[in-house]
């Protein structure tokens, strides 16, 4: 009898570590059989997808003072850069003529004052803004080049040429068909006037300072 329960003992003993065993077989071939997926994210080349779209072209009208005569201003924006176009036009043809045809970065600039004609409608003048400061620029409204075949006159390099002395500080406008008022300083901050002559490309000094 004692016999038997011993052998009913160590019976129950081996099943139930066959048990465990049996266990943790499955427990670690469950964990060799898991897998890992990898998600696959789809990447965008953004800047691709990307279209830049101008501005709409903006358009200004300025008369001659006898309104024979218009300069016709053309400006388009995009992200940086400037686009501008300079047409002179006869009233009674309405025939465009292309004078000055110019791309700038946006923090440059060229624009037209609002007295740009000469008195007889045969020139005209530019601002144009750098980084080093405003160049001003004359045309001739037939859109024909000087007689250095340069399409325009820098007054502002001509000055720095001729008068080294004085610092530009504007160019106010027309006193005669041919002639342009430049305002100046001397190095002590003196006000001087000038006549800017076209045919000669000189600079006359005036008695008074228009201010």
């Amino acid at each position: 009898m004692l016999f038997a329960k011993r052998e009913l003992k160590t019976f129950l003993l081996i099943l139930i570590a066959a048990g465990f065993g049996l266990l943790s077989f499955l427990l670690t071939d469950n964990h060799a059989n898991k897998k890992s997926f990898k998600v696959e994210v789809p990447k965008y080349n953004l800047s691709a997808n990307v279209v830049v779209t101008p501005s709409p072209m903006a358009e200004t009208v300025i008369r001659s003072p006898d309104g024979k005569k218009t300069l016709i201003i053309k400006k388009q924006e995009s992200i940086s850069l400037t686009s501008y176009s300079f047409y002179t036009s006869d009233v009674q043809t309405a025939e465009k003529i292309p004078i000055f045809i110019q791309t700038k970065k946006s923090n440059q600039s060229i624009s037209a004052p609002f007295n740009t004609w000469s008195p007889d409608d045969n020139n005209l003048f530019l601002i144009e803004e750098t980084s080093k400061g405003k160049d001003y620029l004359v045309f001739h409204a037939s859109g024909k080049p000087f007689t250095d075949d340069s399409e325009y006159i820098n007054i502002t390099e001509l000055f720095k040429q001729k008068l080294p002395e004085y610092v530009l500080e504007d160019v106010t406008g027309w006193a005669a068909p041919d002639l342009l008022i430049v305002n100046t300083k001397t190095s002590e901050g003196v006000g001087r006037s000038f006549w800017f002559e076209i045919t000669s490309l000189s600079f006359i000094q005036l008695e008074n300072y228009f201010k």
